[in-house]
């Protein structure tokens, strides 16, 4: 038998409206038997009830921990205090609104051969930008005030380009599309990630190994999953006891592993890379990504555009499925010989493995998306993640 028993301690701020305090109880009970997991108890006890920074500090981390992803200035008032004043004046200079979470979480996971807690915390913020035409989220996750404080800066940009978007229609003449960092990321997530999951596969095992070690992207791409990343996705520990450990995806192109929890590892014949994880929806592990990333590349991608028109795009609405992959792009623009045009692009249908072998550069420097806010959802349970890749160079024919 399983259990694992969470407590948390969350502050809401939204525009316009007060704090908002919630303490919530967390309790999963399940065992593997059969070749099935059965879930024995899921209990969710969640009270809006006000708190005690100090109070929470003792509870929190008042005892020992083997895994700890908590800076403890989390807890001084007056720092809080200052980046939620912070952030309401950064909204209204710029005329967004804001969703802002401070939490604190204990998360004890007891298995038939170990016990381990867990104890973390962060800040997120969510920014509503409306434009003429795209309304877009932004988002930002710190585990310190200072930081989170620069990221909301570093926003200003993309919020003046959001605002200032007045698209015309794309002419579907293009040669070359650059994927921002961010939009990559979403992308590599839906193409590589999901396909890289286990458990989608279990009923055709025979197939998933023998495409273990054969090429099936380009060269350029390495892709990695790593709970043990300080992000919004960490989970050095999976949700039965076990080790999380970086594992690659893709290599050079080549199909070099799958995440698996202990059911698929069982099945496929392999350790476990430690990524079952449990969602208060569903109450029983199931395969998840956690840190997903495309290692930074070393192409100038100034240099394999020339001076072609060149579609960028810098956002997406929507982004996705399985092996086919329903893409939505938001702010988009052509550019050549240092001019940007707006453009508007129609939503797609793509294929996980066109994508894959359309790369013909990756860039340099990794954009790393983060939230606990939002996340990835598989079934009906949604997990906070993270995702990062630099810009990545595609041929026309991702978009045919």
């Amino acid at each position: 038998m399983n259990s694992i028993k969470t407590i948390s301690y969350t502050i809401i701020k939204r525009s316009g409206r007060d704090r908002c305090f919630y303490i919530e109880e967390l309790q999963h009970c399940f065992e593997f038997k059969n070749g099935m997991y059965s879930n024995k108890k899921n209990s969710v006890d969640r009270k809006e009830k006000a708190f005690s920074l100090l109070r929470v500090k003792n509870i929190i981390i008042g005892n020992t921990c083997d895994y700890a992803a908590l800076n403890e200035e989390l807890f001084y008032k007056e720092k809080l205090n200052d980046i939620i004043s912070f952030i309401e004046y950064f909204s209204k200079t710029n005329d967004i609104e804001y969703f802002f979470k401070w939490q604190v979480l204990k998360k004890t996971i007891s298995s038939a051969n170990q016990n381990y807690t867990l104890i973390s915390g962060g800040l997120d913020v969510a920014f509503l930008v409306r434009g003429n035409v795209k309304t877009e989220s932004i988002y930002c996750f710190s585990r310190d005030y200072e930081s989170l404080k620069s990221k909301i800066l570093a926003t200003s940009d993309r919020i003046r380009l959001i605002k200032s978007f007045k698209p015309s229609v794309c002419d579907n003449n293009i040669s070359k599309v650059l994927l921002s960092g961010r939009a990559a990321a979403i992308l590599i997530h839906e193409a590589v990630g999901h396909l890289s999951e286990a458990d989608f596969f279990i009923d055709n095992v025979d197939q998933c190994k023998k495409s273990l070690y054969k090429s099936i992207a380009s060269r350029k791409l390495t892709i990695i999953d790593d709970g043990n990343i300080n992000s919004s996705g960490w989970m050095p520990i999976d949700d039965e006891g076990e080790k999380n450990k970086a594992t690659v995806l893709i290599r050079e192109g080549v199909r070099e592993g799958y995440i698996h929890n202990l059911n698929t590892a069982r099945v496929f014949d392999v350790m476990t890379t430690g990524n079952a994880r449990v969602t208060n929806e569903e109450g029983f592990p199931r395969v998840r990504m956690t840190n997903t990333y495309v290692q930074n590349g070393d192409d100038n991608l100034h240099e394999l555009v020339h001076s072609e028109k060149v579609l960028y795009i810098d956002s997406l609405n929507t982004c996705y499925g399985f092996k086919n992959i329903f893409f939505s792009p938001g702010r988009c623009y052509y550019l050549k010989d240092g001019k940007r045009e707006d453009v508007l692009i129609e939503k797609k249908r793509l294929s996980a493995y066109k994508v894959l072998n359309s790369i013909i550069g990756v860039g340099t420097k990794c954009d790393v998306l983060e939230s606990t806010v939002t996340g990835c959802k598989k079934g009906i349970g949604l997990l906070p993640v993270s995702m990062s890749s630099p810009q990545i160079l595609f041929s026309g024919n991702i978009l045919s």
